[in-house]
């Protein structure tokens, strides 16, 4: 297997993962937890990297990163609860929390059937 540039092996973090998940349920939801933030920023990067992204669009994510980054450092309550409270919300539907995501992006719902029907398309394979 070929190695990252990172010098991690990427299937074997991902068995790794999978590993971790089977240890109960709370390591299950902090798995699944690392797998969508993985999706969220690598989606985010790969927006902001295209040539056509707008500099006011990356102004602004510039300003959201500056927010969420002090309110994860802020000590009162519970640290970065609120970032996660918006961001991790179960709803016993397996890809419920994605299609919260795309419509907040604001896919409409043709668009959210069509990529739902994509991701089951695509969980055959593996």
């Amino acid at each position: 297997m070929q190695r990252s540039h990172r010098g991690h092996d990427p299937y074997k973090l991902r068995n790794l993962l999978s590993d971790h998940a089977a240890l109960g349920e709370s390591h299950q939801a902090l798995a699944m937890l690392v797998e969508r933030l993985y999706v969220e920023v690598e989606a985010l990067r790969a927006a902001l990297a295209d040539a056509t992204a707008p500099e006011a669009v990356r102004r602004r994510y510039r300003k959201a990163y500056k927010k969420t980054t002090v309110s994860a450092h802020c000590s009162v309550g519970a640290m970065g609860c609120t970032i996660l409270s918006e961001f991790f919300r179960p709803t016993g539907d397996l890809y419920g929390e994605d299609v919260m995501m795309l419509e907040r992006l604001g896919m409409s719902p043709a668009e959210v059937k069509e990529t739902q029907a994509e991701v089951q398309k695509v969980s055959r394979y593996t």
